[in-house]
């Protein structure tokens, strides 16, 4: 994947990585004819196996901060670490040359004790060795260029992490959302599939691999799925099989709409649901419950998606066996198995 830029510190992401998924993240730019490198989590730079390369031929300045661990700066010319210390407070210098910055040091404020503005004096030391000063102006007009990287530390890279932090990275950059997309807690970004709409998203509550494999299916097999679906609420209302509702049911397989006054002679054969109904779990519901579910696949023109079919014979079978929770569902998954396969 190619790095993606942004305009401003404040608009590079934060991409989620874990220790183990053998990557880290930097966003770098150039400020002040110097290579800036920032890593929103890591500690890259600080690594002694890449401070070599970074440095190598010129200069490198690290300063490294964690809400978890202590602080670190380094000062590295062509290779070699010249110092290194605790900003927060500590004299402990290290490095090829540990004590070349001592009057800096002293003249910005830096000693043994804890220093509590250590992130002020250390963007100041920085501008003396670099002469850039990092104001909220630079980093704000700055180009960073984002891209991933391996992990100095050997872990081999994770190819599902990397894709998935490499789709962070293009959703940051193309402005998305997932809190704008209610498909992002499927983890389902298919445009095919996201164009079944409310449908699929609410066949989705139930398997999230049925609105894919209904989007992928051949539209007979989606045909047939409807039509066994309506079959199956229809059983379930003991109305199949009925000689003066068949011919209705046939109506609905050729794609027909049933017109106004045959539903409304089927509506006066049917039962009414009492009221209020009650569903004990495990039992069957009212006969008159299950016929107002099943009136609902008659009542109105028929929907020309097979998709949109689909969905609302499923609905109906949800509703009609409302006391037996699963059961339509496991039912469709052993009568098309090829719906439940998901695709990649």
């Amino acid at each position: 994947m190619d790095p993606i830029d942004f305009q401003g510190n404040a608009n590079v992401p934060y991409v989620d990585l874990d220790p183990g998924d053998g990557l880290v993240f930097l966003a770098v730019a150039d400020v002040g004819g110097w290579t800036m490198i920032v890593e929103p989590n890591g500690f890259f730079c600080t690594d002694r196996q890449v401070i070599p390369v970074l440095s190598a031929g010129g200069e490198q300045v690290t300063f490294y901060r964690s809400e978890h661990t202590a602080p670190e700066f380094l000062w590295a010319v062509d290779g070699d670490v010249q110092v290194g210390f605790c900003p927060a407070g500590d004299d402990d210098r290290w490095g090829t040359d540990p004590r070349r910055l001592d009057q800096v040091l002293a003249e910005l404020g830096f000693g043994e004790e804890v220093v509590e503005d250590f992130k002020a004096l250390t963007l100041a030391l920085m501008h003396h060795i670099t002469g850039v000063r990092l104001t909220p102006a630079l980093l704000g007009n700055a180009m960073f260029r984002c891209a991933f990287a391996p992990d100095p530390l050997g872990a081999l890279i994770d190819p599902g992490a990397l894709a998935q932090a490499q789709q962070d990275l293009a959703d940051a950059g193309s402005g998305y959302d997932p809190l704008d997309d209610p498909w992002s807690i499927y983890g389902i970004r298919d445009p095919r599939v996201q164009a079944t709409g409310e449908v699929g998203l609410w066949l989705a509550t139930h398997d999230q691999d049925l609105p894919v494999g209904l989007a992928y299916a051949d539209q007979h097999l989606v045909r047939a799925a409807a039509r066994w679906m309506r079959d199956w609420v229809f059983a379930k209302a003991e109305l199949l099989d009925q000689p003066w509702f068949m011919p209705r049911r046939d109506a609905l397989d050729r794609g027909e709409s049933i017109p106004a006054g045959d539903r409304e002679a089927i509506r006066r054969r049917l039962t009414s649901a009492p009221d209020p109904v009650s569903h004990p779990a495990g039992e069957q519901a009212p006969l008159g419950w299950r016929h107002e579910q099943a009136f609902t696949l008659i009542d109105g023109p028929l929907p020309d998606s097979p998709v949109a079919q689909f969905g609302d014979a499923f609905r109906a079978a949800v509703m009609v066996d409302i006391s037996h929770h699963g059961r339509a569902l496991a039912d469709l998954r052993r009568a098309f198995p090829e719906l439940f396969t998901r695709r990649n």
